[in-house]
């Protein structure tokens, strides 16, 4: 069996048919690829758009609604402001005129006292006369003087 020169080309010739079809196989697949990759991106255009769309509105409205809110936030602050000043003045009230602990405490024992027979004038004279501190004696120094004895001589 040997191999002719017809036989060359014929096997040539199918070659070439082989590789076409090869190649017009890859071509229509990469055809169709492409065909459906348009449409993919046609029909995501389409829903982004939309999306965007709605966002856009989404977006007018809260603006809308925040203009129209701008007013009465503006006055629920003027409110708030009114608010903590009454409630600072309040607080300084308060820290005014209701007595600590240990107030209480001396006005429970002055009228103990009053009570006990002591003149009013008297408990706010001694409460007048109360120093702001306290002015206590200073310590008397007492010193040690060795003096020898007879005793300590020997």
């Amino acid at each position: 069996m040997s191999w002719g020169l017809a036989d060359v080309r014929h096997r040539r010739r199918g070659d070439r048919g082989r590789i076409t079809k090869a190649a017009f196989k890859g071509l229509m697949i990469l055809g169709t690829l492409g065909i459906v990759g348009l449409y993919g991106y046609q029909v995501g255009s389409g829903v982004s758009e939309k999306e965007r769309a709605s966002f856009e509105r989404e977006v007018n409205r809260m603006t809308g609604e925040m203009a129209a809110a701008a007013p009465v936030r503006a006055a629920q602050e003027v409110r708030l402001r009114q608010l903590e000043l009454a409630l600072d003045g309040a607080t300084a009230r308060y820290r005014r005129d209701v007595p600590t602990a240990a107030e209480v405490e001396i006005v429970r024992q002055a009228r103990r006292r009053i009570e006990s027979g002591v003149p009013v004038a008297r408990i706010a004279s001694i409460v007048a006369a109360a120093p702001p501190e306290e002015r206590c004696e200073p310590a008397l120094e007492t010193r040690c003087i060795a003096l020898a004895t007879t005793d300590s001589l020997s």
